[in-house]
């Protein structure tokens, strides 16, 4: 498990951990975009401390 928080690199992209959030289809956007409620929930779990969130 020690490897779980050491980071990641994917595609010249570090995540500063292994933790990953999968997709959660609970709201849908608008036209396809990311909106207001996307960019709150992902932020929060950023702060959190997940390397990288999955969107739908």
């Amino acid at each position: 498990m020690p490897d779980l928080f050491s980071p990641l690199e994917l595609r010249g992209v570090t995540l500063r951990n292994r933790i990953t959030l999968s997709p959660m289809c609970q709201y849908s956007s608008d036209g396809g975009f990311a909106n207001d409620w996307h960019l709150a929930h992902y932020g929060a779990r950023a702060v959190g401390g997940a390397g990288l969130g999955g969107s739908c």
